[in-house]
């Protein structure tokens, strides 16, 4: 299978107007069949794929095109995602080791569209809920940053990373759109990528970020740390008791948490509020938790502790 990114490659085709596309999709989803192809002109599989949920993403393992339905398949890529929420999953943290001290600092997700940037030595891309920006308001906007996109990554792309992924939302805030910049993906030349906090200084609001809450942990488990994450985004948000229409007109939806520690796993959370949260495995680890410190059974260097520390 080829490299590239899925919708990427849809759109690549498109403009070379390409009359078939082939997506083969695995075992098990939509056919019984033990591989099947559907053979669909280049925008609506497109449209297909924005209709899929993240596991039916998963499936879908190639793609492919031909001049003809009697051609040879010439080309493959592989799915990819470019949303803050799947590429700031829990399960990098949830599997994390054991970290000394460390501070988790949050910086609060605004509501609105995913938006990816994807530069390259030769191109910058616009990506909008991880289908390409064509000829929009988003990719005229990244375009008018060209200049202090290519400042920002020119070190990294020099000194060997293959591409960087500036991830974040377009936000809408009085009648003004832009990019809100929250992680930066980058993927070296091996095609092993890390997720890091955005730190560059491209875009108007880079200079004062919307900054959330802060607080430290020490040797505990990748589960409690999230857990924690999780609550204070819900004690702090109150989704639940906010309109859905102050939420749409720049309220926080969620918060997108990163360690002070290099390379430790970043964390966007969409916050679904605090009934629904006490009703999740994450709440209920927490409460089992203080409930087995309450009776001696852990101590607070290794469990969770005392409720942390708000700044």
């Amino acid at each position: 299978m080829g490299e590239g990114n899925f919708l990427e490659d849809i759109f690549n085709l498109t403009q070379r107007s390409v009359p078939y596309i082939s997506l083969m999709v695995s075992p098990g989803f939509l056919w019984r069949q033990p591989l099947a192809y559907v053979f669909l002109d280049p925008f609506q599989v497109a449209t297909f794929v924005r209709a899929l949920s993240c596991s039916e993403i998963g499936r879908c393992s190639a793609l492919a095109y031909r001049e003809n339905p009697g051609d040879h398949f010439v080309k493959g890529a592989v799915m990819q995602q470019f949303t803050l929420i799947e590429l700031a999953n829990p399960n990098k943290l949830l599997s994390a080791e054991r970290q000394g001290q460390e501070i988790y600092a949050a910086r609060f997700l605004l509501a609105g569209p995913d938006i990816a940037i994807l530069v390259t030595a030769d191109r910058i891309q616009t990506f909008v809920n991880s289908t390409p920006a064509l000829n929009s308001e988003h990719s005229r906007y990244v375009a008018h940053y060209e200049g202090s996109i290519r400042q920002a990554t020119f070190e990294l792309l020099r000194s060997g990373t293959r591409r960087v992924v500036i991830l974040g939302r377009w936000v809408t805030l009085r009648g003004l759109s832009g990019v809100e910049a929250y992680a930066v993906q980058l993927q070296d030349a091996s095609g092993v990528t890390t997720l890091h906090n955005y730190s560059m200084r491209i875009f108007p609001n880079d200079d004062e970020p919307f900054k959330g809450l802060e607080t430290t942990f020490a040797g505990q488990t990748g589960l409690e740390i999230l857990a924690t994450l999780m609550e204070l985004t819900e004690l702090k948000l109150c989704v639940d008791q906010v309109p859905e229409a102050t939420i749409a007109k720049g309220y926080p939806s969620g918060m997108f948490w990163f360690s002070s520690v290099p390379r430790r796993p970043c964390f966007a959370y969409q916050a679904v509020g605090r009934p629904a949260f006490s009703k999740t495995i994450y709440a209920r680890a927490l409460q089992e938790l203080r409930a087995a410190q309450q009776h001696g059974d852990l101590n607070g260097k290794h469990g969770i502790g005392a409720a942390p520390q708000l700044s």
